[in-house]
C-alpha cells in the first residue's frame, strides 16, 4: 500500500470554509488531527495568508465536495456554489504506507473556538481503503458566529454581530450579498436582578449595512443577555452572553 494523503477542508455549513476571517484566538487556534491506528497527526489549517474559497454560480463537478450557499431574495432562494484555487485554505497530511492497511478506520476531528469560549468539536470516521493513494474530505462546521458589535449604538440600544461560523457577514445590497439578513432571526434575552426577563427581537442595521442586529430597550438596569440567532434556510444557531460594561 502506498503513502496516503489526507486533504481536509471545514465548511460552514451554508458558508465558505473556514479560514483568515472565522473566529480564532492566538492561543487556541482552529486545529484539525488526523488518528489512525497509531498515527495522531495535526493537520497544519489555519493561515492568515489563505482564502477561504470563492463562490461561483456555477457548480463545478470537481473536489472539494461542498454544501451550497444558498441567498434568499425576494422570498426565493438562490443556490451559490463554492470552488478553490491555490490558496484556498485546508489541512494536509501524509500516512507512512507501513502505518496502515488495507479498510483502515480512522478518525478527523476538528476542534473550532468560539467567542462563547466553549470550542465546538467535530468528529469524522472515514476509512481508508486499498488502492487509493490520496484523500480529501469537507467537514461541515454548523452554528452561526456571535460577537460583541464593535460600532458605536446610542444608550438605550443593545447590539451584537450575526455571521456564519466563516465569519462572512450578513448585508444588503453589495457584491458579497450571499446571506441576506432576512433569512435569519436574532433575538436578545435580558435578565434583571429580581429574576425576571424581557425578550426583544432585533432588526438588521441598514445604516452600518455590516452583520450588525439592533434593538431599542427600556432601560440599561439588566445584569446580563443573552443573544440569539437562528438561520432559517439551514437551521444554524448561534449564541452569545454579554454582562453589562
Amino acid at each position: 500500500m502506498n503513502p496516503v494523503t489526507i486533504t481536509v477542508y471545514l465548511q460552514a455549513l451554508g458558508g465558505k470554509f473556514l479560514g483568515p476571517n472565522a473566529f480564532s484566538i492566538a492561543d487556541e487556534p482552529i486545529t484539525v488531527s488526523f488518528i489512525c491506528g497509531s498515527i495522531d497527526a495535526n493537520l497544519p489549517y489555519a493561515a492568515a495568508t489563505s482564502d477561504d474559497g470563492n463562490i461561483s454560480s456555477g457548480f463545478s463537478n470537481s473536489i472539494p465536495y461542498t454544501l451550497p450557499i444558498l441567498t434568499l431574495d425576494n422570498n426565493t432562494y438562490t443556490e451559490n456554489f463554492l470552488t478553490t484555487d491555490s490558496n484556498t485554505i485546508a489541512g494536509t497530511v501524509t500516512v507512512p504506507a507501513s502505518a496502515i492497511t488495507p479498510f483502515m478506520n480512522a478518525a478527523i476531528i476538528a476542534v473550532i473556538p468560539r467567542p462563547t469560549g466553549i470550542p465546538l468539536k467535530i468528529v469524522q470516521n472515514v476509512v481508508l481503503t486499498a488502492g487509493q493513494s490520496a484523500y480529501t474530505f469537507t467537514l461541515l462546521v454548523p452554528g452561526l458566529l456571535l460577537e460583541p458589535a464593535t460600532d458605536a449604538q446610542p444608550a438605550d440600544t443593545i447590539s451584537v454581530l450575526v455571521k456564519m461560523m466563516c465569519g462572512c457577514k450578513l448585508t444588503v445590497n453589495t457584491s458579497k450579498s450571499f446571506w441576506a439578513p432576512d433569512d435569519f432571526e436574532v433575538m436578545a434575552y435580558l435578565s434583571y436582578s429580581d429574576g425576571s426577563v424581557v425578550s426583544y427581537p432585533m432588526s438588521f442595521d441598514t445604516m452600518s449595512n455590516d452583520s450588525t442586529f439592533i434593538a431599542v430597550i427600556n432601560d440599561n438596569a439588566y445584569t446580563e443577555i443573552y443573544f440569539t440567532a437562528q438561520q432559517r434556510s439551514t437551521g444554524n444557531y448561534g449564541y452569545l452572553n454579554v454582562l453589562p460594561a
